[in-house]
């Protein structure tokens, strides 16, 4: 089973936060607008039931100024029949303390005997003001509820019987634009339907961004367990094929001393996965790699090469049987002083070495020169194209699991020096080689030893010569 699968329960815990998250902002959203929409549309209701009172009033006020009775105390409709007032109103009438002396179009369309008697006595108790109420019509109870308003009939109101008697014009009418208000409904409803989903879509958007770097963190977890298992896989076999041999003792300390080292490289490898900053100091670029150079050479050459390598155009020259030694290594220094960090350093020298033994071809040349270190072969090289792309973990133009230059890219960003790549021999198409230059800061007169922030992106697409 791949690593890969291994972590898809991983994934799918990743994928469920994600929808989660989704799910939990588009319901938010959805709740703040479904108050919004309540909002809105209770103050549009309010606001034409107010217009509707409003309304109501004029008119009511209009046909009770038009009503007059004679001495017999008797209704006289005539002004009432010949105004235009009274037909802008569905539902009108007039109410006196004993009976419903009128209603249009009848007396069912009126509201009950008790909502009119308690109108009544509001008008009396309202001084000459016109009220308002709301009831159904006697006719259907349990019906749409119509809007009224009473306004009191001025010109009748005397005692009979030893009794006071008044009389009210009552006129009554739906909210008015009850279908722009339904209208107006359903645009809010469908608007805060739209926008929950737009809603839910930039959540869904910006918790993939903010599950990025876990699922980056994970790949590269798969990444590392991916190539330890490579790495390790072969001195392990190599290991057992000794001991059951019962090979030498130099070969098994050989094997081991093969085994730590590449135990370093993947220690490393895992500390480059994430941001890191080191501290520099001064150092003599020339005699840190001058020193990992020949720790490069005996640990792969098995022997001692201290008095083969020298400063200024000596050879570090190993063809033995050394796994992996393709060719000498001509190491040409001189003294420059940089702000760096001498392990990391080291492990540059190393995994370029590696590369440059794995990929490339001799010679091999190391050179430090003004504060640069450069090391050189003449393979095939890196096509312009895919020189960004071999600085990711992972990433390997033939053989091996990618992690040489990667681990070169973090140890040159972290001390803030420059990384380029480019041709040896740009005229040699075959065999064009590859040039990796690491450029190093230049020690201030203050050196601080505060960590230095992260250093900047790698410069791979700095060809010369490509």
């Amino acid at each position: 089973m791949s690593a890969r699968r291994r972590s898809d329960p991983a994934r799918r815990r990743i994928a469920r936060i994600r929808w989660t998250t989704t799910l939990v902002f588009a319901a938010a959203t959805a709740a703040c607008l479904g108050v919004l929409v309540a909002a809105a549309l209770h103050i549009d209701l309010t606001s034409r039931g107010a217009a509707t009172d409003t309304d109501l009033r004029q008119r009511a006020e209009t046909l009770a100024d038009l009503v007059t009775f004679g001495d017999d105390q008797a209704l006289h409709l005539g002004p009432v029949q010949q105004s235009h007032a009274a037909e802008s109103v569905p539902v009108y009438g007039f109410v006196t303390d004993r009976e419903i002396a009128y209603a249009q179009p009848g007396q069912d369309a009126l509201p009950s005997d008790a909502v009119l008697r308690r109108a009544l006595a509001d008008a009396r108790r309202a001084d000459g003001q016109v009220v308002t109420f709301v009831a159904p019509e006697a006719s259907r109870p349990d019906g749409p509820t119509l809007h009224w308003a009473a306004a009191t009939i001025t010109d009748f109101g005397t005692y009979v019987d030893g009794g006071f008697t008044g009389g009210i014009a009552v006129a009554g009418k739906p909210v008015a634009a009850a279908v722009g208000h339904t209208q107006l409904r359903s645009g809010l409803l469908v608007a805060a339907g739209a926008l929950t989903l737009v809603a839910a879509a930039l959540a869904h958007v910006v918790a993939g961004i903010a599950v990025r770097p876990a699922v980056r963190g994970l790949e590269a977890q798969e990444q590392f367990l991916v190539e330890a298992a490579h790495e390790l896989r072969t001195p392990l076999a190599t290991l057992r094929v000794l001991a059951e041999r019962r090979a030498p003792p130099e070969q098994t300390v050989r094997q081991v001393d093969r085994l730590v080292a590449l135990t370093e490289r993947l220690l490393l490898r895992a500390r480059s996965a994430g941001p890191s900053v080191v501290a520099t100091a001064a150092v003599r670029l020339d005699e840190v790699v001058e020193r990992a150079v020949i720790a490069h050479v005996e640990a792969v050459g098995g022997g001692s090469a201290g008095s083969s390598v020298g400063t200024a155009g000596s050879r570090a020259g190993m063809a033995g049987s050394g796994a992996g030694v393709l060719a000498d290594i001509d190491l040409r220094t001189e003294p420059t002083v940089v702000a760096a960090d001498p392990e990391l350093v080291e492990r540059i020298v190393e995994n370029l070495l590696a590369n440059a033994e794995r990929y490339g071809a001799g010679p091999i040349l190391v050179s430090v020169t003004a504060g640069a270190l450069h090391v050189a072969d003449h393979g095939p090289g890196i096509p312009a194209s895919a020189r960004r792309r071999v600085l990711r973990p992972g990433s390997t133009a033939g053989r091996g699991t990618g992690t040489g230059l990667a681990i070169v890219q973090w140890a040159a960003r972290a001390q803030r020096a420059d990384l380029s790549l480019r041709p040896t021999a740009p005229s040699a198409v075959d065999r064009p080689g590859l040039t990796v230059t690491v450029r190093f800061r230049p020690v201030r007169r203050r050196t601080s030893s505060k960590p230095h922030r992260r250093g900047r992106n790698v410069d791979a697409g700095r060809q010369e010569g490509a």
